[in-house]
């Protein structure tokens, strides 16, 4: 009986759901909001550059196997809302990790290169010359472009969080099935 256990991959797809779930909510809405609040602009950026990369490809890549190891497959209402909510959190996160981190991450390189440059003119020729004027307007430009990108990724990671919560529904619904009445 007790081998039985280990051959059922339901506890493995609860374990690994709960997991994704909770990494997900976590990070987004607990952890990273307290290291913004609480670390220097740089430090906070060099966290997340080294957490994000690895957060968005787990998270991109667990829902597929959430799908491959669901215990709700045997329903085909439930399996085709599997298939539309854990496909749908495993977009979000692929976009996140190929098209917006690295696009986010450029504009954050840049933006950092134009302000230590904005510094040194500024020192050099004052507050008030042309090229100080020029260099600030394209820092202003690239903080709007920044902020758009990054805005998109928090939007696709609150998709991200929606899927998820609407996959355990579905999941509660499927198992409630296996208990007696």
């Amino acid at each position: 009986m007790t081998i039985g256990l280990f051959n059922n991959p339901a506890p493995y797809h609860l374990f690994i759901y709960s997991l994704a779930f909770g990494t997900n909510i976590f990070h987004s809405y607990i952890n990273a909001p307290i290291l913004f609040k609480n670390l220097k602009r740089e430090d906070f950026s060099h966290v997340t550059n080294l957490i994000l990369p690895k957060y968005f490809l787990a998270e991109a890549i667990v829902p597929l196997g959430l799908y491959l190891t669901s215990p709700v497959l045997y329903d085909p209402r439930l399996r085709k809302f599997s298939i539309i909510l854990l496909g749908a959190s495993s977009a979000f996160q692929f976009l996140n990790y190929f098209w917006l981190l690295p696009t986010v991450q450029k504009l954050k390189t840049s933006k950092l290169k134009l302000e230590a440059q904005l510094t040194a003119v500024i020192e050099e020729n004052g507050d008030n010359s042309d090229e100080v004027k020029e260099l600030k307007g394209e820092l202003q430009h690239m903080s709007k472009q920044f902020g758009k990108y990054h805005g998109m990724s928090l939007l696709l990671n609150m998709a991200n969080t929606i899927s998820l919560t609407g996959y355990g529904f579905v999941l509660t619904n499927g198992l409630l099935r296996f208990i007696p009445k």
